[in-house]
Formats: C-alpha cells, sequence, structure tokens
C-alpha cells in the first residue's frame, strides 16, 4: 500500500521522532532489567522444608501438650500471606507424613489440628 505524504516532514521533526523512539526503547529495557532482577530475588532462600517442619511440630506438640486440637490460626502469628503459606506449607508436609491430622468443618472456615497417635 503506497502512502501519499499530506505534508514535508522537516529535519528537526524525523530527529524528534527518532529521540522519542529511543527514550521508548530505553526504558522498555529498564523495565525488563528491573523485572529479571524482581524475578531473581523471589526463592532466593534455600527453603529446608524438613527443618521447618521439624520447627513446626515442635511448636505444635507444645501447643497440643495443653490442649487436644490446635487452630491453625494460633500458629500463624501475623496474619499476612506469606506468613500463612510459609507455616501452611510445612503443615502439609507433617499431614502427608501422617505425623498429625488436620480438620476443617467446611470451606474457610477454621483449620484445627492434633497429633496423630502412633
Amino acid at each position: 500500500m503506497k502512502r501519499i505524504p499530506k505534508r514535508q516532514v522537516t529535519l528537526d521533526e524525523l530527529v524528534a521522532a527518532l529521540r522519542k523512539a529511543l527514550a521508548v526503547k530505553e526504558r522498555k529495557t529498564e523495565r525488563v532489567i528491573v523485572a529479571r532482577g524482581q524475578l531473581e530475588n523471589i526463592g532466593t532462600e534455600d527453603e529446608d522444608l524438613t527443618k521447618r517442619s521439624e520447627v513446626m511440630m515442635k511448636e505444635i506438640e507444645d501447643m497440643l501438650t495443653k490442649m487436644s486440637k490446635v487452630e491453625f490460626s494460633k500458629i500463624v502469628k501475623s496474619w499476612k500471606r506469606d506468613k500463612i503459606v510459609e507455616k501452611f506449607i510445612p503443615l502439609l508436609h507433617l499431614e502427608n507424613d501422617k505425623k498429625i491430622s488436620c480438620e476443617q468443618e467446611d470451606y474457610f472456615k477454621e483449620i484445627m489440628i492434633s497429633k496423630k497417635i502412633t
């Protein structure tokens, strides 16, 4: 498709358009670098789930000596997403290893944790 120009483009307009295009490309490159840096920072800590599970099991055992069942909300000190996940993942591993038992009456209700008797 052939375009018919409506007016002459000046050299200053071409230089301005080129500078604008280079600035856009530079900002895009910076965003990519920042995004990659953020991705590298995520998960840089090597998690030792067995160590966290042992610490959590000790914490649960201490609570279960006082009560027969412990609420999940009592284990999580700060009700923020990262803290909830930090406690929930080892809880799943302990449940999978059949060291504890978890019960929940209904969706989004309290999770009750009890120690399995071996």
